[in-house]
């Protein structure tokens, strides 16, 4: 039996502070918490993080900056954090949340050097749908890898227990990798490749910590 978490919405956001917190943010997610009625959320355990970023976002309007670590281990707890809120972000429809989430995954593989690993793309394939933009950046970071240095990770064991549980990214990497193409590094902002935006709206995303680790390159 999955544990859930029962969050009291109404306990933590008025609706004034609700429609103030969203009316510039975005349109597409319609949120009500009506005085002395709270509207109760069930959320899975995992996503409880999730959901104190996504209140945290709401109030100060960032996400936590890509930090630079010693430990591998760490940039993959960071990287996993992101995926929870991106994932949350996703369900609810808020694209700018997404958009910013997926500047920090990039921004925390460039500044450490690495690339989603198995356990991301297990989470990856296995919450989203065929063409999403982060299966795509995903997908695009292990064939850069694998062109690049001729693995990933520890590659076999990785590459089969992924193509084995998502034959989905089985085939979106052959795919790739069959066209000969040199994949450039998907981890350095390109023209809002990764970005959902409405049509006809403009990207006002800013990536600091990737334009400070390209000056430093």
């Amino acid at each position: 039996m999955v544990s859930k978490l029962d969050v009291e919405l109404g306990a933590l956001l008025t609706p004034d502070m609700v429609d103030l917190l969203l009316q510039q943010r975005y349109q597409s997610l319609k949120v009500r918490a009506e005085e002395g009625q709270p509207k109760p959320i069930f959320l899975l355990e995992d996503d409880a993080d999730a959901f104190e970023l996504f209140v945290t976002w709401l109030y100060r309007g960032t996400v936590s900056p890509a930090r630079k670590f010693d430990d591998q281990s760490n940039t993959f707890k960071l990287v996993a954090r992101y995926l929870r809120l991106y994932m949350f972000a996703d369900t609810i429809g808020v694209r700018e949340l997404k958009n910013i989430v997926l500047d920090r995954i990039q921004e925390c593989c460039l500044l450490n050097n690495t690339v989603p690993g198995k356990q991301d793309v297990k989470r990856i394939y296995g919450s989203t749908l065929e063409g999403s933009l982060l299966r795509r950046f995903t997908i695009k970071s292990v064939a850069w890898k694998l062109q690049q240095f001729g693995e990933w990770f520890d590659h076999k064991p990785s590459m089969t227990e992924a193509i084995r549980e998502y034959p989905d990214f089985a085939m979106d990497l052959i795919s790739l990798l069959q066209s000969r193409e040199l994949i450039p590094d998907p981890r350095r902002p390109s023209e809002c490749e990764y970005h959902d935006h409405a049509v006809g709206e403009l990207c006002s995303s800013s990536n600091e910590a990737v334009d400070s680790a390209l000056g430093s390159s």
